[in-house]
């Protein structure tokens, strides 16, 4: 049922959790009993190997190593497995399924893998960890017999090598192998289908591809000059290096790209694709659909974009990694340069040159109609939309630059001397002293635009135009909203009180209320945020008060149900207890809860929760 995947190392004596907590303090602790509990595992620290605890993937089974006296043993859900003389590191593991457990452990003065508590035939040593498929029915690991090295898979031995270089992979589909190997200070890879040709060295460990079909290893040859690539083992061509990086398969897998280095003055070449005195820069990169290959070359004092082997004008410069495929894929823009002008190209057209351009403010509409960056003319900066300059400012605010989810319009900050206004739509806002970083925000819909805004000593917010009340201060990360676009709330500050102010109306005042916590429901219909009145805290929904006071709440696990009608989140109560409250009702208390909250249906949710250095599942369902 549970799709969490958990591996982290817990020392009982301090589990350190992988939220951020409020530290506050505060009062009462009543409790109800939790619907279902299950028991996962109890941790003896007096012999337990730290760092070896690994959960299941499904979040339902646990497992560590432990030592007592000389012996070593594996403890499964509590249970203890049959004692060895020794267990190797970073074993035991899960299976992909959580069905299964595998680690190596030494017997006398032989070692074994055991799988499922079934052991394995003996041998001298175990080279890697068992390695389970991607269906996990199937198992592989290296061993040695004497001063001979070969892969077991399925239980089965492989021929026999002077070494194995890496650990065996499996394919995506679990029916592919590939390991390498070495015989006479030669290495190969070797495949489910046997041996391939002897090189001197494997650059880097084999790899299939997304469809199952290739391997892509690096080879070297003749003492390390010479590099080739194979794909699916078949040898391509000598080179003289390859580059860290490469290969890449585009998203297809059907294609894959590679860097290497050939020639007197080690100049670098994208595949087969060869050009006498060229140098290539940066990686290949495919497009979404696969279909188009695109890398920048130089050639003497020249650069280009190269589009599936077709060369694009040359320039004396193009940003590295600034090469962008527009959502339709029907556009490549990039800025290059000329006679010390800098300018976009896009679809192979050359735009408007300035002296300056912001790569990190190039951006293309969610629909892949429209393109927008910043330029410099001089000491002026201005927005160009589409090839079409908008008008020149002081200065344009780094990043704000964006379009509507819609599709209809462009946003984005500029300065004139020391004052900040907001353009929308090509229309300046007034100007102010300060406009707030993270904003704007445009709602789903794309009909609302808002930002935070600053004049003189007060803090505010705008809306589509619309200057809303002024406070002392608005919470920095606190705008935000709805899912439907109908409601827009924040926190604001009017003295030293803090409040939630939504479409305009301003709830109740407290101490301190926390950004992280505020969240709509997924109907729009309610929201909720956790709030600190002297050192007590609590969660307020839609405006009412829950009834209790907390010395701790979890400020990224106040959630709701998926159809609305439910909120829970987890708290701490005043003896150092931790629970879930759900509707308002608290379950029972534990000494830590250790994972986000997860909602499996409306009604049913779980979670991991610590006790008396015990593990436990906790699944709670809502009356």
């Amino acid at each position: 049922m549970f799709s969490i995947k958990i591996k982290f190392i817990l020392s009982f004596i301090a589990i350190f959790f992988i939220f951020k907590i409020i530290t506050i303090y505060g009062t009462n602790e009543n409790q109800k009993t939790s619907e279902s509990e299950k028991f996962i595992v109890k941790i003896d620290i007096s012999s337990w190997i730290q760092n070896s605890l690994k959960f299941s993937f499904d979040s339902k089974h646990a497992v560590y190593a432990a030592k007592k006296g000389n012996k070593w043993f594996v403890i499964i859900d509590g249970i203890k497995e049959n004692k060895y003389d020794g267990i190797l590191s970073d074993t035991p593991i899960f299976s992909p399924d959580s069905k299964s457990i595998a680690y190596a452990a030494q017997k006398n003065s032989k070692w074994i893998v055991v799988v499922d508590g079934k052991e394995g035939k003996e041998y001298d040593g175990i080279g890697s960890i068992p390695v389970f498929s991607p269906d996990s029915k199937r198992v592989a690991y290296t061993a040695r017999q004497g001063n001979k090295w070969f892969a077991v898979i399925d239980n089965k031995e492989d021929k026999y090598y002077d070494g194995i270089v890496c650990s065996p992979i499996f394919s995506r589909n679990s029916k592919r192998i590939a390991y390498t190997a070495v015989i006479d200070n030669k290495q190969f890879i070797v495949t489910e289908s046997g041996e391939k040709i002897k090189y001197d060295g494997v650059g880097c460990i084999p790899f299939f591809s997304r469809d199952n079909n290739n391997i892509e290893p690096l080879y070297r040859d003749d003492n390390l000059k010479n590099q080739f690539v194979l794909t699916d083992l078949k040898r391509l061509e000598l080179y003289d290096g390859i580059t860290s990086g490469t290969p890449v398969f585009g998203p297809d897998t059907r294609r894959a790209a590679y860097i290497y280095i050939s020639g007197q003055f080690k100049k670098r070449f994208v595949n087969m694709y060869k050009k006498e005195n060229v140098t290539w820069s940066g990686d290949p990169v495919f497009s979404p659909d696969s279909k188009q290959l695109i890398y920048t070359a130089r050639v003497g004092d020249k650069w280009f974009v190269v589009i599936n082997d077709k060369e694009e004008k040359k320039y004396d410069q193009i940003t590295s990694g600034k090469i962008l495929f527009d959502p339709d894929i029907k556009l490549i823009a990039y800025s290059s340069g000329q006679y010390k002008k800098r300018f976009l190209v896009v679809d192979g057209k050359n735009e408007n040159e300035y002296p300056g351009i912001v790569p990190g403010n190039l951006i293309f509409s969610p629909a892949g109609s429209g393109i927008a960056y910043t330029a410099k003319n001089g000491n002026k900066w201005c927005v160009v939309i589409d090839g079409k300059e908008e008008k020149y400012y002081d200065g344009i605010i780094a990043k704000n630059l964006i379009f509507s989810p819609n599709n209809k319009y462009i946003a984005y900050g500029v300065r004139e001397g020391n004052k900040y206004s907001m353009v929308i739509d090509g229309k300046e806002g007034e100007y102010y002293d300060d406009i707030m970083a993270g904003t704007p925000i445009i709602s789903s819909d794309g009909l609302r635009i808002a930002y935070i805004a600053k004049k003189g000593s007060k803090w505010f917010v705008v809306i589509n135009g619309k200057k809303e009340k002024e406070y002392n201060a608005v919470g920095a990360g606190t705008l935000i909203f709805s899912p439907d676009s109908r409601h827009l709330v924040y926190a604001a500050r009017k003295d030293d009180k803090w409040f939630i102010v939504k479409d305009g109306i301003e709830e109740k005042k407290y101490d301190e209320i926390v950004a992280d916590t505020i969240v709509f429901s997924p109907d729009s219909m309610k929201f909720a945020y956790a709030a600190r009145s002297g050192v007590k805290w609590l969660v307020n929904n839609s405006g009412k008060e829950e009834e209790k006071y907390y010395n701790c709440i979890m400020a990224e696990n106040l959630i709701f149900s998926p159809d609305s009608r439910h909120l829970v989140y987890a708290a701490q109560g005043i003896r150092g207890k931790w629970f879930v409250i759900a509707d308002g009702k608290e379950k029972k208390e534990y000494s830590e809860i250790i994972t986000r909250i997860i909602f499996d249906s409306d009604t049913c949710f779980h979670y991991l929760a610590g006790q008396d250095n015990s593990i436990y599942l906790v699944e709670e369902k809502i009356d």
